[in-house]
């Protein structure tokens, strides 16, 4: 089920967030700790005017002061329910008093909850450590609510998620939900692990975790919580229906949707997610493309768990391009003659490395220069100075490298025989005729003016974000003919789709 969740202000604002998201979800849980007042008629009016199915939660103050300190209460709360109170220290009288008062005001919630189960909820929501004897109580009272049993972790993914599930189990509870701080990509490929093979509802909150709410359907999560829009997120790292909707197209995820990923650091700004996915929703793939952050150090860990998920390619960038290989069960030969991989496919037996870097930036620069010019300069000697290199020899052309390290760049020019030199002698090259300068630096990393470019010389830059990069806007005012890194981005992306994509139905073993 997809639920929407709406923070209760008050009804006329609930009211709206209800009607702007009701046809695209299958219930609502509202969450009862964001009123004001405890009003049980604005709270059964709500009720029946959502015309969904209704979970409620109402969260313990222990439990929502963590979870604000650690900036999960995105939404800015209203006076609660209940006064919140600092956690009391045991050791003082003071605090004794407090342990006190503190006991009083869970009894007060316990009561409350009690009064809401009157409404008759589809189901409610209730911390793991509430006692099974009150939910009991409520059960026999009111027989028609299901109840969820929830565990929430907001400083980290623990060891034990098994014993944890294990320890919640009991009779009286139809569901169990698991939230849990992601430390990293690993910690979130776990919590997918965790959620695939159990019954239950597992996320992970925080910036690390969106995979596993994009991917929740997939994993056959219980329920598929979602927020109306991005300014009332009740949690870091939820999601918009409408962002699950339009950029990953959420409702027709099932447990045969296959995954797609980025991998490298950072992909916060890569724009892969919107093309892949759009091409997906076009040729109606059951297929996904997310963007997952992982360290070089994580590699080798994540990339073994996710072969238990049903991930079928990835795109790889920096600074794993060359890390990722050693990893592979096979790469063709140009990507073997490289060193360095920027796509995956899942064969049958195992996973194959590519690199359509080379390609897609000799398709970018033929679109500009249908002759190609006889030389090409290339600044840097990474992953993708390597793949455009090894595609611009085999067009015939000649190489010249320009690094920052200049040990780097003659052991690539070696191997492609070309010619090496440090970046600071570049100048004495802006006046070669027939000849291409291509950029594969990060933007901003060395200093460029006009007069460094010759207007003979054409350019591309590797770099796509942003459009108009240090590089280029040098270029530009030098009257050079300027090829964006946005064209190299996309002919590439539209070989990797070849690959991923034509292969969907026979290459998954």
């Amino acid at each position: 089920m997809i639920i929407a969740t709406i923070p209760i202000l008050d009804f006329l604002s609930t009211k709206n967030l209800i009607e702007r998201v009701r046809s695209e979800v299958d219930g609502f849980e509202f969450r009862l700790d964001y009123l004001k007042e405890f009003n049980l008629t604005l709270i059964k009016d709500l009720m029946h005017f959502a015309k969904r199915p209704i979970i409620f939660t109402l969260r313990k103050k222990t439990e929502t002061a963590v979870a604000s300190a650690r900036g999960y209460e995105v939404f800015s709360r209203g006076d609660p329910v209940f006064k919140s109170m600092d956690t009391p220290d045991p050791a003082s009288t003071a605090g004794l008093r407090g342990l006190a008062m503190t006991r009083c005001h869970e009894e007060l919630r316990l009561n409350i909850i009690e009064q809401l189960c009157a409404l008759k909820p589809d189901y409610f929501d209730i911390e793991h450590d509430v006692s099974i004897e009150f939910v009991q109580n409520c059960q026999r009272k009111f027989s028609t609510i299901r109840w969820i049993r929830s565990y929430h972790n907001y400083l980290e993914t623990p060891k034990n998620l098994k014993g944890i599930l294990e320890s919640m189990q009991h009779a009286c509870f139809s569901y169990y939900k698991m939230a849990m701080q992601a430390r990293s990509t690993v910690d979130a490929l776990r919590i997918l692990q965790f959620g695939q093979k159990n019954a239950l509802t597992a996320i992970a909150m925080g910036e690390f975790g969106q995979c596993t709410r994009i991917l929740s359907r997939v994993i056959e999560n219980d329920f598929h919580f979602v927020s109306v829009n991005e300014r009332i997120a009740t949690a870091a790292g939820q999601l918009s229906v409408e962002e699950l909707k339009n950029c990953y197209h959420f409702h027709q995820h099932n447990e045969n949707t296959r995954i797609y990923a980025l991998l490298g650091d950072p992909v916060e700004n890569s724009l892969g997610h919107v093309i892949h996915n759009q091409y997906i929703r076009e040729n109606h793939l059951n297929a996904v493309y997310i963007k997952l952050k992982i360290r070089a150090h994580e590699l080798a860990e994540a990339f073994l768990m996710m072969q238990t998920l049903p991930f079928s390619g990835f795109s790889v960038t920096m600074p794993l391009k060359e890390v990722i290989v050693p990893l592979l069960d096979e790469m063709d030969e140009e990507a073997k003659n490289m060193g360095a991989v920027n796509t995956v496919l899942k064969m049958k037996n195992g996973f194959k490395g590519f690199n359509t870097d080379g390609e897609g930036a000799m398709c970018a620069i033929k679109k500009y220069l249908p002759q190609l010019p006889r030389k090409m300069m290339v600044l840097g000697s990474g992953g993708a100075a390597r793949a455009i290199i090894h595609a611009a020899k085999k067009e015939g052309m000649e190489i010249v490298i320009f690094n920052r390290t200049l040990e780097r760049a003659n052991q690539l020019a070696e191997h492609v025989k070309g010619r090496a030199y440090s970046l600071d002698e570049l100048q004495q090259f802006n006046k070669i005729s027939d000849a291409i300068l291509v950029n594969t630096l990060p933007n901003g990393v060395i200093h460029f003016e006009p007069q460094n470019f010759s207007n003979e010389i054409p350019v591309m830059d590797c770099v796509y974000l942003p459009k108009e990069t240090y590089f280029l806007a040098a270029a530009r005012k030098a009257g050079c003919v300027c090829i964006p890194g946005e064209e190299m981005f996309l002919e590439q992306a539209k070989l990797q789709q070849r690959k991923w994509f034509s292969v969907l139905n026979d290459s998954i073993g």
